[in-house]
């Protein structure tokens, strides 16, 4: 429209258009990069001479002067619908604050709990911040058996009124975009937002996903990290604080509004600045910072960004959830669980790596024990070295003096004491020789044939022995304290996870302070 109507202006207006109907106007605000091509055609629209309808759910009675005034219509408009009769979404607005390097793995295993074991017809939408979030999601997806497909800007005209129709005709379970306008889909029930907000329109227009007939307490989730207002800066190569870009950006967003004129409405400076705070409210991301660290409701503060009063609370956010003595017992729980499972997710994504190297030096060389052997001395040579007979590959303590000293080998155990390790019955349920849990659940356990190869010769050597055992290294007990660690681990796969991961904390702590 844009092309034609700057070169074939006069044949439009011979065509004698009955309505021009400009939908989700409000972008006009929120996607500035299309200032000096797309949106030029808008600016004095109205000399056509055509009925104009601007169609938005997302927009206040400032924005709506400004772009009366930009197409020309200056205030010879009528507004249809108010926020009086605005009705509120039945949905809940809950935020997950997880790490940023777990975003992605926590999300894809959400979802695919999600559709766990349902047979009936729904879809849930996913929105990223960036491409790059889109295509990974909706690859592991696909690999989990999910039908999903991502939508970006990188498809074509032909793919992408291809993955609208299957997702309109609810053929997709999940949809993942960059965008979040205009894709209705009435199996739509659940909406994740990852990643980032980018102002209370664009959360609002995220929510609106879920359309009226869908929603029934529907849950409508923003994952938010460390990164969610930050900024990546590819001069400097590091991400920015908020406090570095959030002011300098929203000078910029105002100054290209007045050199493009849409402020030429406004006589009064006064005016101007109480338009700029106005604007401020619905489209920067101001607003969604101050609402989901606040403590009131998130869907009675969020609408008010487009004028709509709400006296009462919508009890289902996570705000008001917190509230009430049972749901914060609920959530408490919840949360607890969720905790777990994400340590479960660090500690088995950890596993993996130990295949390669070890996690507490890092090194591709240390089998696990290697780092925990310090420099010891002898009666025949007092020169402190490290003796690797002087530690036991069981138990991970010292075997250097008369008092310590133990055996890690059956076959000389009528000469020395044995490690007290080595004693433990009944471990079936972790291999005796790497510590892995070997439960059918657990994916990262590997093959049978990874493992009843002798201690320290698994696939992942003495480096899972390692972790378990942080806390009782270096000791002088011949075993005993790892002894019964491990024997409280061996068939306790929740304890197995829960030690993993608090070691990795620790293991992690004693990095950042070397």
């Amino acid at each position: 429209f844009a092309l034609m109507s700057t070169t074939m202006a006069d044949l439009l207006k011979s065509w004698e258009i009955g309505t021009i109907y400009i939908d989700e106007c409000h972008l006009l605000f929120c996607e500035l990069f299309r200032i000096g091509n797309s949106w030029n055609a808008l600016q004095d629209i109205a000399s056509f001479g055509t009925k104009l309808v601007s169609l938005s759910a997302t927009i206040n009675q400032t924005a709506m002067k400004m772009i009366a005034h930009y197409m020309g219509i200056s205030s010879n408009y009528e507004v249809i619908g108010d926020a009086s009769s605005y009705q509120l979404p039945n949905v809940s607005i809950q935020v997950r604050e997880v790490q940023d390097s777990d975003l992605i793995p926590l999300v894809v295993q959400e979802l695919c709990h999600r559709f766990q074991g349902y047979t009936s017809n729904f879809s849930i939408h996913v929105m990223t911040s960036t491409k790059n979030q889109a295509v990974t999601i909706s690859t592991k997806l696909k690999s989990n058996g999910l039908k999903s497909e991502w939508l970006t800007s990188d498809d074509s005209n032909v793919s992408r009124i291809s993955k609208m129709s299957d997702w309109s005709a609810g053929k997709l379970q999940v949809l993942v975009s960059t965008m979040n306008c205009g894709f209705d889909c009435n199996s739509c029930r659940e909406v994740f937002i990852v990643g980032k907000v980018r102002s209370a329109a664009d959360a609002i227009q995220s929510i609106g996903r879920i359309r009226p007939k869908q929603q029934n307490k529907s849950p409508v989730t923003f994952w938010m990290t460390e990164k969610s207002y930050q900024q990546w800066d590819d001069t400097s190569k590091r991400w920015l604080q908020w406090d570095e870009w959030a002011k300098s950006e929203w000078d910029e967003w105002i100054e290209t509004l007045e050199i493009n004129h849409l402020f030429d409405c406004f006589d009064e400076e006064n005016e101007k600045r109480v338009a700029r705070n106005n604007l401020r409210f619905l489209f920067s991301p101001y607003t969604p910072r101050s609402i989901f660290s606040g403590t009131d409701c998130y869907r009675k503060r969020l609408y008010k960004a487009v004028g709509v009063q709400s006296n009462a609370a919508c009890k289902m956010c996570s705000v008001c959830k917190k509230q009430s003595p049972m749901s914060q017992s609920v959530n408490e729980a919840n949360e607890r669980k969720k905790k777990r499972e994400q340590e479960i997710l660090r500690v088995n994504n950890i596993i993996k790596t130990l295949k390669t190297h070890c996690f507490a030096c890092d090194d591709k060389t240390c089998c696990g024990l290697n780092c925990v052997m310090v420099p010891t001395t002898s009666k025949k040579n007092p020169q402190p070295s490290v003796r690797q007979q002087h530690w036991c590959k069981l138990c991970f303590g010292k075997t250097d003096s008369r008092n310590n000293f133990h055996t890690s080998n059956d076959s000389r155990a009528s000469q020395y004491p044995l490690c007290k390790v080595a004693t433990i019955t009944n471990q079936s349920k972790m291999c005796k020789h790497c510590c892995m849990l070997l439960d059918e659940s657990i994916e990262e356990r590997g093959k049978k044939d990874d493992h009843n190869k002798g201690h320290g010769n698994c696939v992942y050597k003495l480096r899972i022995r390692r972790i378990l055992l942080h806390r009782t290294l270096r000791t002088t007990d011949c075993g005993q304290a790892s002894k019964q660690l491990l024997q409280q681990v061996s068939n306790n796969q929740k304890l197995w996870y829960e030690t993993m991961a608090t070691n990795v904390r620790l293991i992690e702590s004693s990095k950042g302070q070397k």
